[in-house]
């Protein structure tokens, strides 16, 4: 465990939520993908706890990242998963911001 809520939040948006959705991608049997979808929904749950503004955009990256790279989507709909992805974290980069209250 960490100390620090940054630290923990790059490490869950860097390290485990894109390995746990190429599991969810990969895996033939439905436990087996269902198990890993509550998984990275935790680990998203976590990072957006933690506030870490860079988790987040790390986040958004790893998304918009396997949503582009997997061959099965669609081109129009790669273009629509990436601007909310994009739209989200900026929503919530800036909501999180102390910079910005006024």
């Amino acid at each position: 465990v960490t100390a620090n809520a940054n630290i923990l939040g790059g490490y869950l948006a860097i390290c485990c939520v894109p390995l746990l959705v190429a599991g969810a991608l990969r895996t033939q049997a439905r436990l087996g993908r269902l198990s890993y979808w509550l998984l990275v929904a935790a680990a998203c749950l976590l990072i957006f706890l933690t506030r870490s503004r860079a988790a987040t955009l790390a986040l958004g990256m790893s998304i918009a990242f396997l949503s582009l790279y997997d061959p099965r989507i669609g081109r129009s709909i790669k273009i629509f998963i990436v601007g909310v992805v994009a739209l989200l974290t900026a929503l919530f980069v800036i909501q999180s911001s102390t910079k910005y209250l006024d």
